[in-house]
């Protein structure tokens, strides 16, 4: 009996976040892992991390983000804050 290998489908992330001009635009769309400027924006402010999604949830995130008190737009909301005019 031959061993098939499982062949990997390629991790696609929808960032959600606010834009950061030059770094990170909203709905930009990453295919297997994140280029250096935008890993070092996460490394600054931790709470962009949380703003990534899978792209089979970011129809249902893009809903949320309408609703206040959704978890989507706490951190929509928390990360503007936090990234202020430090853009």
């Amino acid at each position: 009996m031959s061993k098939r290998k499982k062949v990997k489908k390629p991790k696609t992330l929808v960032y959600y976040g606010p834009s950061i001009p030059g770094a990170l635009q909203q709905y930009a769309v990453f295919i297997n892992g994140l280029p250096k400027h935008v890993e070092d924006k996460l490394e600054k402010y931790t709470i962009l991390k949380s703003l990534f999604v899978a792209v089979g949830k970011l129809t249902e995130t893009r809903t949320n983000l309408k609703i206040k008190g959704t978890k989507e737009r706490r951190l929509y909301e928390k990360a503007k804050e936090t990234l202020g005019g430090s853009k």
